[in-house]
């Protein structure tokens, strides 16, 4: 157990050495002050103390750059008081935040500064949560939905016409926001709604290539739609492979034209990734208008900041091109068809997508069976006995 005494200067050392794994500092002049570290550098106040039943517990007093020493310090001296006078701080806190705090409350001040700091892409989570958790349940005390509200909700996004996938996710996100009201201790346990709420089930969507000619009719009712830099997005999806958020969260500054290259500094596995831009791809990119003002290389027109979807925009143009049943993470899955069957190795396949275990790879492996086949047959060509290969 480290003991130190805190000061601005002390945490600003530990912050920036952070540990390999999650370590806790306590303070050597207020008893129970603790400050529990990350390796992601993200730390937090809480005050430990033993309650009258004997167990230790820890009662959260906020994130390190949100509160100050002194702040977490007098924090702590007011719930030492309380401990002394018979309280107990964490049962305290659960059951008035339970009782009266809404679901949105709780969202926006405890959940989004913690998620925020975390997740890779924030945006997909913030669309969930802006157009299905909170409209739904945003108003409601924690306390106050039930497992029942969860099920008749689950099972009527899905006939408002929301994917099963998209259905699931919603509700991980749910059971995700109540497991961490409880793991910080603001409501009792199991006393989340959404857990035991199966997830729905329906056919996996297969994996689907486009065609030659389903290609061409794409690319020209891009070049005919009106939005033009959703259409370029589309058209950088279609040369490069990426992942969406990966080109929607594309900045001028991890692009390197020379080279052709555009850097992801963390992506899908954590690492940078470095997405090849073909002389098409450098074509769309070099047709952006750029400011100085603005980093990004597709923002918004309303906000600035990265587009969070472009699904409206799409379900148009796959239906003008006859295409209702392509996603857009298909493009990807066309790119890598397109590479195979032109005879590019796996290796360079999995290079391309960025894929960190080759097995993933490996699904596109049937693709090249045309070329496998036309490979053996030369074999058979030499020795007299074959068709030749056209």
């Amino acid at each position: 157990m480290a003991v130190v005494t805190f000061s601005r200067q002390a945490v600003h050392q530990i912050l920036g050495a952070p540990p390999p794994k999650t370590r806790s500092f306590h303070d050597e002049v207020t008893q129970g002050l603790m400050l529990e570290v990350r390796p992601s550098a993200n730390a937090t106040w809480y005050y430990r103390y033993r309650a009258r039943s004997g167990r230790v517990r820890m009662k959260r007093i906020g994130c390190v750059h949100q509160r100050s020493v002194d702040e977490a310090r007098a924090a702590a001296l007011s719930f030492m008081q309380q401990v002394r006078e018979g309280h107990d701080p964490v049962e305290d806190a659960r059951a008035e935040v339970a009782s009266d705090t809404s679901l949105r409350d709780f969202v926006q001040v405890h959940y989004i500064p913690h998620a925020k700091s975390r997740k890779r892409a924030w945006a997909p989570e913030q669309a969930l949560l802006d157009h299905h958790v909170l409209p739904a349940f945003g108003h409601q005390p924690l306390s106050a939905v039930s497992r029942m509200d969860v099920m008749r909700w689950h099972e009527q996004t899905h006939a408002n016409g929301y994917a099963v996938g998209t259905c699931n996710r919603i509700l991980v996100l749910l059971r995700h926001i109540y497991n961490c009201a409880i793991r910080w201790e603001v409501i009792p346990k199991d006393t989340n709604p959404a857990q035991g709420v199966k997830p729905l089930k329906g056919a996996a969507h297969g994996e689907r290539y486009l065609s030659d000619a389903e290609l061409e009719r794409l690319l020209a009712v891009l070049d005919d739609y009106a939005g033009r830099m959703v259409a370029d997005i589309i058209h950088l999806l279609i040369f490069t492979g990426a992942r969406k958020r990966e080109v929607l969260d594309a900045r001028w500054e991890h692009i390197d034209r020379e080279r052709g290259i555009l850097t992801v500094p963390r992506s899908k596995s954590g690492k940078p990734r470095y997405i090849q831009l073909s002389s098409a791809a450098l074509e769309v990119i070099n047709r952006q208008f750029r400011t100085d003002q603005n980093p990004w290389v597709f923002p918004s027109p309303k906000t600035g900041q990265p587009l969070v979807s472009i699904f409206n925009a799409w379900n148009t143009i796959r239906h003008r091109a006859g295409l209702a049943d392509v996603r857009l993470h298909d493009l990807r899955h066309s790119f890598a068809s397109f590479l195979v069957n032109s005879g590019r190795s796996l290796y360079e396949v999995q290079a391309l997508l960025g894929h960190a275990n080759p097995r993933t790879t490996m699904r596109y492996a049937h693709l090249s069976q045309s070329s496998l086949q036309d490979a053996a047959e030369v074999v058979a060509v030499g020795a007299g006995r074959g068709t030749a290969v056209k």
